[in-house]
């Protein structure tokens, strides 16, 4: 793990209360079944869309009705995604990705944060987020070998 992974895991631990959790394949996050998959970006040009806390552990599973996160990358396919740090903020002016967080059920955006991806295979990756959502939570945690679902969604 990256030590900017590890900063932000103290953060939390200090600040929220809150422990980032690591897991294997199919529960491999604090939120349950996971999976990246193809999406549409804001444009309707490509995206991808990490998905934690699914409603089981199938390509063709929903999100869960309470807790779950969705971090989305604008203008990354699976094809190009790769070992580094993606980054997003709604008023940055770039408009690289967004989140969205349910612990109960409600919903609130993310106004900011970043993904890790720390490995790729040709159908999973690895890695870490952070997140902060418009009531200023953080939500951390790390995930490993989150599969990817080729969706081939009809964008743009």
């Amino acid at each position: 793990m990256s030590p900017r992974f590890w900063s932000a895991a103290a953060a939390c631990l200090l600040v929220m209360g809150c422990v980032p959790a690591e897991g294997g394949p199919g529960e491999d996050s604090p939120f349950g079944p996971s999976a990246v998959e193809d999406a549409c970006a804001a444009d309707d040009g490509p995206a991808i869309e990490f998905q934690f806390g699914r409603d089981g552990n199938s390509c063709n599973a929903g999100l869960a009705p309470t807790g779950w996160l969705r971090i989305a990358l604008w203008d990354v396919t699976w094809d190009s995604l790769s070992e580094q740090t993606y980054t997003f903020a709604w008023d940055d002016g770039e408009d690289t990705g967004g989140g969205w967080y349910s612990a109960d059920g409600s919903g609130w955006v993310a106004v900011g944060g970043w993904i890790e991806i720390t490995a790729t295979t040709d159908d999973a990756a690895s890695g870490s987020y952070e997140v902060t959502t418009d009531d200023g939570e953080i939500v951390a945690g790390a995930f490993e070998e989150v599969r990817y679902c080729d969706t081939d969604p009809l964008c743009g």
